[in-house]
């Protein structure tokens, strides 16, 4: 597969969305990962009034208002020993663990 650029976008607030719908429209494929709320809803049919196709990509969080929400069950639900020993790193040439 041959290296794709790949830009990621940051709204810390959806009250951002008018303004970064100029940017938006100059990408193809746009991926969307709204807080499931009102807010969210709204920032969602913004972007598509504007013309820009996006892809919801929230179902992995979606028993959860945001990403933040989910993160911080998933942390509280696996023991930080446990994801270590899951996780096969190879040594690398940076710092030492």
């Amino acid at each position: 597969m041959p290296d794709v650029p790949t830009d990621i976008i940051v709204l810390n607030s959806v009250s951002l969305i008018g303004r970064s719908i100029e940017l938006l429209n100059k990408y193809q494929d746009v991926y969307q990962y709204l807080n499931h709320d009102k807010a969210g809803y709204s920032a969602a049919e913004k972007l598509k009034e504007a013309g820009i196709q996006t892809i919801d990509a929230s179902g992995f969080y979606q028993q959860y208002n945001d990403i933040n929400a989910f993160l911080l069950a998933t942390k509280q639900q696996v023991p930080r020993q446990e994801i270590k020993s899951q996780t096969h790193e190879r040594p690398g040439h940076g710092l030492h663990r």
